[in-house]
């Protein structure tokens, strides 16, 4: 799930699924995790055509305008996260106005040389009525992600699709046709020029071969790829091995050439027997950057260190509330 979207700049967390804010649910079964060596063989080629993209060696775009930055305005121990690239989250709750607020975030990211990073968060039924419930009528969203894409075009962006979406498919009644709904966001934002990652979901909640077949069903094979671990805290090393083992069932499906990425920004620590809403053990991963490796594309922070999961049953600040205290235990202060 991912977490309640009570601000339009939450970063929703995730407990047992990828990117909810505040799911104080139990984790989901294990996954099998296991590399698959079928999988590095279908790394896709690098042409000349890609060399030449600038998203391939240019830093991502930390925005000023952050929780992170505004507080390590007053102190600095909060710099390491305000200077960190996050995705800005475009949501249902923007409405009309969601194409104003991404040109105004690409904008001010290619005056900064960076590339830009968003996050969508509308698809109907969102989070199956959990903490983050909430989205857009099919009709409403194919409008919403036209207005998305508009701004896109020509900023050589990088777009998350619907965190859960995929992993969730089926979940609970009123999705409509999600997957169909995916294909078309996948296809409009690489219409403009955007890598478009799909959520992959993560290597402790669902099985690389059934991620597999939701992922074809939603359109990865015109998506860049797929993205693993959004708000979650589940070990890069472990995230590295499901993601291959994915790419190895994709494969196996006629889906070649995908490529994924990795969210580190709270799994930085092994976990303990606490929970995953706002876990005191919890650290910031590695830093977020694109630095190709085989069919890995890098590391991101989609999930925002500091913003809060929820109440959790214990009285902790709303969901996607900005959490001081929170944020310096992420940073093992």
């Amino acid at each position: 799930m991912v977490g309640a979207v009570l601000s339009a700049a939450l970063l929703l967390p995730a407990a047992g699924s990828t990117a909810g804010a505040a799911t104080a649910t139990a984790e989901r079964p294990s996954a099998v995790t296991a590399t698959v060596a079928a999988a590095a063989s279908t790394a896709a080629p690098v042409t000349t055509a890609r060399r030449a993209d600038v998203r391939r060696t240019r830093a991502l775009y930390a925005d000023p305008t952050s929780a992170a930055a505004r507080a390590a305005k007053r102190d600095a121990r909060f710099r390491p996260l305000a200077t960190a690239p996050q995705a800005k989250w475009l949501l249902d709750s923007h409405g009309a106005r969601v194409g104003k607020v991404a040109r105004a975030y690409v904008t001010a990211a290619a005056k900064a040389g960076r590339t830009p990073v968003v996050a969508l968060y509308a698809i109907p039924a969102r989070d199956c009525g959990s903490y983050s419930s909430g989205g857009l009528t099919p009709r409403q969203y194919r409008a919403w992600v036209r207005r998305v894409a508009r701004p896109l075009r020509g900023a050589r962006a990088i777009a998350i699709v619907e965190p859960d979406a995929v992993a969730m498919l089926g979940a609970c009644a009123d999705q409509g046709p999600r997957a169909a709904l995916l294909r078309y966001a996948v296809n409009r934002l690489r219409a403009a020029g955007t890598w478009v990652y799909l959520d992959g979901g993560h290597s402790n909640w669902i099985p690389p071969a059934t991620m597999a077949a939701r992922l074809k069903r939603s359109g990865v094979a015109n998506a860049r790829g797929f993205v693993t671990n959004v708000a979650n805290f589940q070990p890069t090393a472990a995230e590295d091995a499901y993601a291959r083992a994915v790419r190895a069932e994709l494969a196996a499906l006629g889906v070649r050439r995908v490529r994924y990425a990795i969210e580190t920004s709270r799994n930085g620590a092994r976990r303990s027997g606490e929970g995953v809403c706002n876990p005191r053990w919890a650290r910031v991963g590695l830093r977020p950057r694109i630095r190709l490796n085989g069919a890995r594309d890098g590391f991101l922070w989609v999930k925002r260190p500091g913003e809060s999961d929820g109440e959790c049953g214990r009285g902790d600040p709303a969901a996607g509330r900005w959490w001081a205290r929170a944020a310096l235990r992420l940073l093992g202060r």
